[in-house]
């Protein structure tokens, strides 16, 4: 095992029916929150209204934003942040998918701050401002079994004039609380159930394949996720009703990218990286992009991850591979996760999503730009080059 520092201060709140507690856990915070929610899911659900109702009973006061965008505009974001700060509130609450929750992190710092977010991401030197004070209290309340937003101290950011979309972490944004009560997401379409299903998959795929010391532990943190979404997801998707299977995601997305099945062992995230740069030009579904490259980018990492895809196909998808060869084994591995996207509906190409090549060579620029560390190559095993991720990119398009 490598050295590493584990740290999660967030209260987790988990159950069926315990958004009720919003309200008496909200107060124990501050007494003025702003809300955050998308444009009109959770109005329409009635969510939006039990969330006021609960904490206005509780005797805070709110201010509710709800122009949240899917792959949340930088723009935006700052609108929000001057909102909270002019308004005094002192505490952030995001009410909805990843784009709500990581939306809340951000206008959590720029509330206090006063200067866009964008600037905390990437700037033109590759710096970012620093982050030397508390941003105001996060609270997180999750709507669909996916980023895991509830339990880390990250956010994903769209640029839209550059079509960038780049990562913010920092201790600070941690959320204080999260209420995960699964059912809120029986609301779910099949569409967007398989969309978060795939994304908790690929957080504990992504840095399984690409790490190389073996940590036990680690691993079998991040199968037993890995196995949980193929055995819930397709139930979930078929019967939006299963409380079971969405009990089932609904930790598991809280568990997938909290940090612990990777510490130890350490992983890069490039598939999630490539998908970034595509849904900043196409803001697609990340679940559904995600699902695209996936295939491609398993195939150009097999000669480096022959292992780690075999003891998949035999922990995740238990195949006997004790009489195949290296080279078999893990191309059974590869062939299992494609099976298994294929039986759900989620396997899908570029040109499935109406897109095409024309801006391949930009995306990976940005790739590279955002995510290389000032290295001209992303982390994967083997490391990435922008020719690299291009033929992914091409490799994705489909017949």
């Amino acid at each position: 095992m490598r050295k590493f520092d584990f740290i999660l201060p967030t209260k987790i709140v988990f159950g069926c029916g315990e958004l009720k507690r919003i309200g008496r856990e909200a107060r124990k915070i501050g007494k003025k929150a702003m809300l955050l929610t998308g444009r009109t899911a959770m109005r329409k659900l009635g969510y939006t209204d039990r969330v006021v109702s609960a904490l206005r009973d509780a005797g805070l006061q709110v201010v509710l934003f709800d122009k949240i965008e899917p792959n949340p505009r930088t723009t935006t974001i700052d609108e929000a942040g001057a909102l909270a700060g002019k308004n005094k509130c002192d505490m952030v609450i995001g009410l909805g998918g990843g784009s709500v929750m990581d939306a809340a992190k951000a206008v959590a710092l720029t509330a206090v701050t006063a200067k866009p977010i964008w600037g905390y991401v990437y700037d033109q030197n590759g710096d970012t401002f620093p982050i030397d004070r508390k941003v105001l209290p996060i609270i997180e309340i999750p709507t669909i079994a996916a980023t895991g937003s509830e339990a880390d101290c990250g956010g994903v950011f769209t640029n839209w004039e550059t079509h960038q979309k780049g990562v913010l972490f920092h201790p600070h944004l941690y959320p204080v609380l999260s209420i995960v009560d699964p059912e809120l997401t029986v609301s779910c379409s099949p569409e967007l159930t398989g969309d978060g299903g795939v994304d908790i998959f690929m957080h504990v795929l992504d840095p399984y394949i690409t790490s190389t010391p073996e940590c036990p532990l680690a691993d079998r943190i991040s199968e037993g996720v890995m196995i949980t979404v193929v055995e819930n997801l397709g139930r979930a998707i078929k019967n939006g009703a299963d409380i079971d299977a969405r009990s089932n995601l609904s930790w598991a997305s809280t568990v997938a990218l909290c940090g612990m099945p990777s510490e130890g062992r350490g992983g890069a995230f490039p598939l999630h990286v490539m998908e970034h740069s595509l849904s900043g030009y196409y803001d697609i579904s990340h679940g559904r992009g995600l699902a695209s490259l996936m295939p491609a980018w398993l195939k150009a990492s097999i000669p480096s991850c022959r292992e780690r895809l075999s003891t998949l196909a035999k922990r995740v998808f238990y195949v006997d591979t004790s009489k195949m060869t290296a080279d078999e084994s893990a191309l059974c591995g590869y062939a299992c996760i494609v099976h298994w996207l294929t039986g759900i509906g989620m396997h899908c190409t570029l040109k499935d999503l109406g897109i095409d090549d024309r801006h391949f060579g930009r995306m990976a620029d940005d790739a590279v730009l955002l995510y290389g560390h000032n290295k001209d190559f992303i982390e994967n095993q083997p490391a990435l080059t922008r020719e690299g991720i291009i033929e992914i990119y091409r490799n994705s398009l489909g017949s």
